[in-house]
């Protein structure tokens, strides 16, 4: 299978159990034995940005937007019962 994205980071899953970790650690294993994907892998690590500085750019755009919502007027939705 090698690495499952070429652009990607690392591994995730999202259902928090024993089963998901299991497979999510074997596919790690296997990206591993594949040393040209895994070699990818690292340098797109490595290549990221996961400083306090890049964080707080993207908070701020969230904050951005959300403010921007809460100052939009608001829509009445009429509902036909």
């Amino acid at each position: 299978m090698g690495c499952p994205q070429r652009e990607g980071t690392g591994f995730k899953f999202t259902e928090y159990n024993g089963e998901s970790l299991l497979l999510t650690i074997k596919q790690a294993l296997q990206a591993f034995r594949d040393q040209t994907s895994w070699q990818i892998l690292m340098r797109n690590g490595m290549n990221k940005d996961f400083s306090w500085n890049a964080s707080a750019r993207e908070y701020g755009k969230v904050y951005e937007r959300v403010k921007q919502m809460h100052s939009a007027p608001a829509t009445v939705e009429k509902v036909l019962v």
